[in-house]
């Protein structure tokens, strides 16, 4: 018997609790407008003791819970039919990252994955199994704990400054219902995940961005206090900065029809640049540029331009289709102040071979040219599709 299933009564004892209603509630609330007004196909995978899959049931919807423990099955099959929804609901032993097998070729209009990835050892390999139960146009919908929400969780809610700054050092989390590590991943994981397997960018919400600072339980109770703050946490939801740091986030991505060509398939694969997370890494970590050019591992890029003082190259996570950075060969922070005009005037004649070079092969009415200042100095020349 595994932690989960001795801990199953704490669990429902925590989905009962208004922060934990609120969870389900909201989650439902955000997947909503996503699904066909139709009744379809759901597979909860990780679902346990089913009350995702009987919301869902009780909306009309077929749902299928897989879940590798069979307490957990079995307590999914008491509360479906104490609610009227047994006979839409099936129930399967399990494992995610096995889920083609045991699911025999069958297909799903939305897979839910909720609350799961951060137990599992190999997260990236689960998602791939998912989407590959998952139809052509189908959802693929993931919560899963945000690590930057702890810290003020500790700070705000319980003034423990000590343990906030342990947090924000420490990749690893205890679960309070269960009292097992784990970690959390980022956003950006889950989503790299999301795209390695092959689905459109996900839609991104948050769940519970301000319920978790509240320190009065007492209040949640009461019910006009629960209705508002309800309210209010949808209106959030789908908001910045307040998404960033809510309790978890909630990604729901569509899965292509599969008759997308080349250039459909790279715009399917471009994600909303994230400018706080981009400007902190560029202000703090090492400049990718210098890491390239000096050939440090995992900065590989492909050059397409080298005259011995710049550099042109293709970036491996591009901007757009046909995206070419020139860069000069020395670090360089401000290609105004800190070039002569000859240098810079050099730099923009390396520019304007690279770019002669890319409307030789693309639409030569669709590329230009722009320049900007970074922490390391460089220039662009895009394909405008």
């Amino acid at each position: 018997m595994t932690e989960f299933d001795r801990r199953l009564d704490d669990f429902d004892a925590y989905q009962h609790t208004p922060w934990g209603r609120l969870r389900y509630e909201q989650v439902l609330h955000n997947l909503t407008p996503h699904l066909p007004l139709r009744p379809v196909h759901v597979l909860d995978a990780g679902g346990g003791n089913g009350l995702d899959a009987i919301q869902l049931a009780a909306a009309g919807h077929h749902v299928t819970v897989m879940d590798s423990s069979a307490v957990s099955l079995e307590a999914a099959r008491t509360s479906a039919a104490s609610a009227g929804v047994g006979d839409r609901i099936e129930y399967l032993l399990g494992d995610i990252v096995n889920s083609a097998a045991a699911l025999a070729g069958r297909e799903f209009d939305v897979v839910l994955c909720h609350n799961v990835m951060q137990y599992l050892p190999e997260p990236g390999a689960a998602t791939s199994a998912l989407v590959g139960v998952l139809r052509a146009g189908g959802l693929l919908s993931v919560l899963a704990p945000n690590p930057r929400c702890d810290p003020l969780v500790s700070a705000v809610r319980s003034g423990d400054l000590a343990e906030a700054l342990r947090l924000l050092d420490t990749p690893v989390r205890v679960s309070a219902t269960y009292d097992i590590e784990y970690t959390p991943r980022a956003v950006d994981e889950v989503v790299a995940d999301i795209l390695a397997a092959g689905m459109n960018p996900p839609l991104r919400y948050g769940v519970r961005a301000v319920c978790d600072l509240i320190s009065d339980n007492t209040a949640k109770h009461d019910p006009e206090f629960f209705d508002m703050l309800m309210r209010l946490e949808n209106t959030m939801a789908d908001r910045r900065p307040y998404m960033d740091i809510a309790r978890f986030f909630h990604l729901i991505a569509t899965k292509p029809d599969g008759a997308a060509g080349t250039l459909a398939e790279m715009q399917r694969r471009r994600v909303r640049l994230d400018m706080e997370d981009y400007e902190t890494r560029v202000r703090t970590g090492p400049c990718f540029i210098c890491g390239f050019l000096s050939g440090t591992p995992g900065f590989e890029h492909e050059i397409v331009h080298d005259d011995g003082e710049h550099v042109g190259f293709v970036n491996k996570y591009p901007a757009l289709p046909g995206s070419v950075l020139v860069v000069p060969r020395r670090h360089v922070q401000d290609v105004v102040r800190e070039l002569t005009r000859p240098q810079y005037l050099a730099l923009q004649s390396a520019v304007h071979t690279v770019a002669c070079a890319v409307a030789a092969v693309m639409n030569p009415e669709r590329v230009y040219l722009f320049s900007m200042g970074s922490a390391h100095g460089n220039a662009h020349v895009h394909w405008l599709l």
